[in-house]
This record gives structure tokens, C-alpha cells and sequence, in this order.
């Protein structure tokens, strides 16, 4: 919702956003009935105006870098929620991630097509 709600507010050009979802399993059809009732979900929100914006779902394998990055950020946010299954070093690191402001930015097209190159060539493919 957040990642639509931006698009909403900020590119109003956009079509749709499209999902990347690492791919895993029974996880992955659990993803895919959850994204089939998004539409609905904003109309029950009282979010309509959404809808329109919700583009396909797409799994993808491990090595598409937006894939690993909600991969690490589900991974230490899943770890916060459990402290009873944290050791020192964990609390340390989500610690130090927590207290981090971060920064907001849009990657271009042109970042995109860089960074697939980049990792092309890190591969060998």
C-alpha cells in the first residue's frame, strides 16, 4: 500500500507498480492469492483510488537484487519481532540498522540498465 500510495502521489504517468517476489515454493502461491485480493483489500480500505495501479506479481529467482534487498529487510524485521530468538551479534546489528534515518531515493531506468549490466558481467553471463 505504501509503494502504491507513492506512486499515487508522486508519478502520476505510472501505469501500474509491478511486484518482485523471490521465489520459494508453496511461499510464492501464498504470495499470489494474497496479491489476487489487493484489489479488493483497497476497495475495503476505502482506497480505491489504487486499484488501478496494481501491476502483475512476478517471482523471481535469487539473484535479482530488489528480490535479496526485502529479502535482508523482512529477515531482520522477522528477528526484531522475536527477541527470544536473538543472539548478541543479532541484537547488535538490528541495533545499529534501527538507529540509522536512511534516505529515500528513486532509481531511474538508467540506474537499472547499469546495474543489470553490472551484475551481467559479475556472472559472466
Amino acid at each position: 500500500m505504501l509503494a502504491l500510495n507513492y506512486v499515487a502521489q508522486n508519478h502520476p504517468e505510472c501505469e501500474r507498480l509491478d511486484f518482485l517476489v523471490e521465489r520459494n515454493g508453496k511461499i510464492t502461491d501464498y504470495i499470489k492469492s494474497f496479491h489476487d485480493g489487493l484489489g479488493d483489500a483497497f476497495n475495503g480500505l476505502g482506497r480505491p483510488d489504487l486499484t488501478h495501479l496494481i501491476g502483475e506479481l512476478l517471482p523471481v529467482g535469487k539473484d535479482r537484487v530488489p528480490a535479496q534487498a526485502a529479502d535482508v529487510l523482512c529477515w531482520h524485521s522477522a528477528r526484531a519481532r522475536t527477541p527470544h530468538l536473538m543472539d548478541a551479534a543479532d541484537i547488535r546489528r538490528f541495533s545499529a540498522l534501527s538507529q540509522k534515518k536512511g534516505r529515500f531515493e528513486v532509481i531511474g531506468e538508467e540506474d537499472i540498465t547499469e546495474l543489470s549490466g553490472l551484475l551481467r558481467s559479475k556472472n559472466g553471463t
